[in-house]
């Protein structure tokens, strides 16, 4: 089970304003022509600690570090409150927005932020960070734009599902919008230039993409074709950056590759292999590759040659002081020797078809989502009934264009791309017979673990991780590397995903949710429904061992047995690569990758960069193993195999020292990250000092110091007067008690007649001689009697033995007072 420390935080629970950062009210009104269709809601945006709210046609901001420090107790008024430094949410200063928000978007580099309507979009440049903690209550913008305003807008225009933001593009300004009527439009943004906000740079027609003309009226196309969501591929293997997977309402998926932006940017090392693969495919041409096959692959040669010579420019550029002042390229340009318009491919064919589950009514597919592992690439799709389909996708989909010179004609069935159905989980959401309108199931990611995904419904958030299953991959495929169907046998020995309810709103429809993980604030799951906030904090980042699937949250259906694959889907990605290519992607990073999400820690152990630098090359070894090394060269079988051993190793040897580089590029970013955040203290604790200043606390201080000096010097006088009295020896009463005490003892233990130790004897002897004189009296009565009354006797000898005890108990106390009294003076 997932491990859940605590669950309706006080700094997010009523009263306080985390709470009404989600639940206040708008004060929107909807205009009259507005339709309230129903339609997916992204609503919670972050960008670090600070969180995004949309509420009617508010955006509402908060700095979650601010709530959580300056939430007072839970018993306090909210008078109270303000006196602690209870601080209100602000909101952002957008009084163009005519419109009830639905989608909140953060760029990538997160500079700008999309808000998103039913039927109309705007885009507004988010201030810096740290804008939360200025006193004004409704922080202004720097620029805003409404996007696009002949083709989204409340009269005409079609219902926006989706939009997103290219994960290449140039300062994040590529925002990618996906309408109901089946148009893909990009924007790609250049601040100062309008035309760029109104005008799309793209308009991709799903429709002609893949052949089929628009008619009016009813066609039965149309619901096969209803766009319901849409994601760009993860990951750097291939052409998945530049894939945009498209989700229909029907359950088909679509894919448009390559989606490029006007302007873009990637790393060096992503194009290079990208470059490497293309070569490596087009040196595979055989006399049996398809006609359609060797056109795709030249139009990918011309298209990488571009982008190359583009960037040999730009290195140049960089390298020298000739190029003239504003001609300077900084960014790459879509290439333009083919295309622009990609191809549609698709629908997807499933091999095996995923499962049907037993609900009522004709449930639709609602979001998508992408992810690319070392072995295997994911595409997971939930739809409304809550049938979750975790899908397999074991190629690599190749970029097609559209031809100018043909009409575009659907694919072929042997020509559609393929994916394979791993497992079908039924969430049991029980949305009812009709869920197709009423219930809308989104994803949202979890920042810190790429296999764990959350799923927002109609009444609550589910969790599902992949990681059991994609952990153990790799070691089954060790396992069955000598089989044939490889992937097939171990995906059939892997383990299923597992499942966990997080939050459960009673019915109350999740309208967005973000996962938060911060030094400070922890590892929170936030979600925003209608009736209020849910908070969730974990203990720890969700593993394997943190779930259980309990028989109320889900039914887990495994339908992959190996004899359902085909053997060309048997060898895993990492086999089409070239023995001496690193198949890992996770080398390569793009210049617009957002920072490592991995925390620095200073009980940590210190980074050690790569053995690699410091191992000495094996190429020296090897040429002077060569016995025609210091010959001219000849073109032989043997000067092309030493080629090829040299080239291999070179390879080997650079691939180590980029991954090497890039670890240590990665380790500086982060270190860099840390730096801001510890510079960002220090002005923070500079500033609270200049305050602290301002309140005349040095002088105050000053005066607190020459007091407790004051008291100091009087401390030690009055030390010092103890000291120097003590030294000068007893004074009077002590000498009067010290008389006392020899005058005591003299009476005591004096060795004359009259002591009282001497008296004590002499009584004792008496009281001897009367007790032996009285026996032998008695002996003497017995033979005569002296006339002496026996009554008169005994009371003589009672008063005699009287007196003898109270002599004894004087001799006592007096001994015991004496010694006392010298214990006194030995003290002295």
């Amino acid at each position: 089970m997932a491990k859940v420390a605590a669950d309706s935080l006080p700094w997010l629970s009523s009263p306080s304003t985390g709470y009404d950062l989600f639940t206040k009210p708008s004060s929107f009104v909807p205009r009259d022509g507005d339709n309230n269709t129903f339609g997916p809601k992204r609503l919670i945006a972050t960008r670090g600690a600070e969180i995004f709210v949309g509420r009617g046609n508010e955006v509402r901001c908060a700095d979650l570090n601010d709530l959580k420090a300056r939430h007072p107790d839970i018993n306090v008024q909210a008078e109270a409150a303000k006196k602690l430094g209870h601080r209100e949410y602000k909101v952002l200063n957008l009084p163009q927005i005519d419109f009830e928000i639905r989608q909140l978007e953060i760029s990538r580099d997160e500079l700008f932020l999309a808000i998103v309507g039913e039927k109309e979009i705007a885009v507004c440049v988010l201030p810096g960070e740290g804008f939360l903690k200025r006193p004004q209550p409704r922080p202004v913008v720097p620029h805003y734009y409404k996007i696009g305003m002949g083709y989204h807008n409340v009269d005409n225009g079609a219902l926006i599902v989706k939009a997103l933001w290219h994960p290449l593009g140039v300062e994040g300004a590529s925002l990618v919008v996906l309408t109901a009527d089946g148009y893909v439009r990009t924007y790609d943004f250049m601040l100062g230039n309008d035309i760029t906000f109104e005008v799309p740079d793209q308009t991709l027609d799903l429709y002609a993409l893949c052949g089929r003309k628009r008619q009016t009226g009813y066609m039965a196309d149309v619901d096969e074709m209803a766009p319901a969501s849409c994601c760009f591929g993860s990951g750097e293997s291939g052409w998945r950056p530049f894939t945009l997977y498209i989700l229909m309402r029907s359950g088909d998926v679509y894919a448009l590759n390559p989606v490029v932006p006007s302007r873009w940017m990637a790393s060096r090392a992503y194009i290079q292999m990208l470059s490497m693969e293309i070569t490596e495919e087009l040196d595979a041409f055989t006399e049996e590759t398809s006609t359609e096959h060797r056109t795709m692959i030249r139009h990918q040669t011309k298209w990488i040659n571009d982008v190359l010579n583009q960037e040999s420019l730009i290195t140049e550029s960089q390298m020298t002081l000739s190029t003239p002042r504003g001609n300077t390229p900084t960014c790459l340009k879509r290439p333009t020797v083919v295309g622009p318009e990609p191809l549609l491919q698709g629908p997807f064919l499933f091999e095996p078809a995923p499962e049907e589950t037993a609900t009522e009514g004709i449930p639709a597919a609602c979001d998508i989502f992408h992810l690319d592992t070392d072995t295997v690439s994911v595409i997971g799709i939930v739809s409304s009934d809550g049938k979750l389909d975790i899908n397999i996708e074991p190629e690599v989909l190749p970029a097609r264009w559209v031809d100018r010179k043909r009409p575009v004609i659907p694919l072929s069935s042997e020509e559609l791309p393929t994916i394979a159905c791993y497992e079908t989980i039924d969430l049991k959401l029980k949305a009812g017979p009709e869920s197709e309108y009423t219930s809308w199931p989104t994803f949202t990611k979890d920042p810190h673990t790429a296999q764990l995904y959350f799923v927002n419904h109609i009444s609550g958030v589910l969790a599902f991780s992949m990681k059991p299953w994609l952990s153990k991959l790799d070691y089954l495929l060790e396992e069955a590397a000598d089989d044939e169907n490889a992937l097939a046998l171990a995906l059939s020995r892997a383990p299923g995903s597992q499942v966990q309810t997080i939050v459960n709103t009673s019915g109350s429809a999740v309208d967005g949710s973000c996962v938060v993980y911060e030094a400070y604030i922890g590892y929170l799951l936030l979600a925003g429904h209608s009736n209020g906030l849910a908070s969730v904090e974990f203990d720890e980042p969700l593993s394997p061992g943190n779930f259980g699937l309990g028989d109320e949250t889900s039914d887990i259906i495994t339908l992959q047995p190996p004899t359902r694959f085909s053997s060309g889907y048997s060898t895993p990605r990492s086999s089409r690569y070239p023995a001496d290519f690193p198949t890992s992607p996770s080398g390569f990073k793009t210049s617009t990758s957002t920072p490592p999400v991995k925390k620095v820690s200073i009980l940590q152990p210190p980074f050690q960069p790569s053995p690699a630098f410091e191992k000495k090359s094996q190429l020296p070894e090897f040429l002077k193993q060569q016995k025609n090394a210091n010959k001219p060269i000849m073109f032989s079988a043997e000067t092309l195999n030493a080629f090829k051993t040299a080239r291999a190793t070179l390879k080997t040897e650079f691939d180590t020292l980029m991954s090497g580089a890039q670890e240590m590029h990665d380790r500086a970013a982060a270190q860099r990250l840390e730096y801001n955040k510890q510079l960002e203290s220090i002005a923070a604790i500079h500033s609270r000092l200049g305050a602290l200043r301002a309140k005349n606390l040095p002088t105050r201080l000053k005066t607190f110091i020459e007091r407790q000096e004051a008291m100091q010097k009087r401390a030690d006088g009055l030390l010092r007067t103890m000291i120097i009295q003590g030294e000068l020896g007893l004074s009077d009463a002590e000498k009067k008690w010290k008389k006392e005490v020899e005058k005591v003892s003299e009476r005591v233990v004096n060795e004359d007649g009259n002591s009282l130790a001497a008296r004590a004897i002499g009584v004792t002897h008496l009281v001897g001689e009367l007790l032996v004189g009285d026996e032998d009296q008695e002996e003497e009565e017995q033979r005569e009697d002296d006339g002496v009354p026996k009554e008169v006797r005994e009371g003589k000898l009672k008063m005699l033995n009287e007196l003898i005890e109270r002599e004894d108990e004087l001799v006592t106390k007096t001994r015991k007072r004496l010694e006392n009294l010298e214990l006194e003076t030995e003290r002295f």
